[in-house]
């Protein structure tokens, strides 16, 4: 499997459509969701699911890092 290009990236990560929102939307909600899904548990009972909070740590970084590599292709 080859790098994507820049031009591939970015089309990757930030084409939206009539019916349906970019990758980058798609990819914040769903991080959106993972953190409420783990402050409910820990608000519920005090902990949540194994290696959750790690999941979401990593989710985050990697939102991050697609934002930064955005933000620098696009300047």
């Amino acid at each position: 499997m080859r790098a994507m290009t820049a031009a591939e990236f970015l089309a990757y990560w930030l084409t939206q459509t009539e019916d349906e929102p970019s990758a980058l939307s798609m990819f914040e909600e769903n991080v959106g969701e993972h953190e409420a899904q783990y402050r409910s548990e820990c608000a519920l009972y005090g902990d949540a699911g194994p290696g959750q909070g790690l999941r979401l740590t990593e989710m985050k970084r990697e939102l991050a890092s697609v934002k930064a590599r955005i933000e620098k292709l696009t300047r």
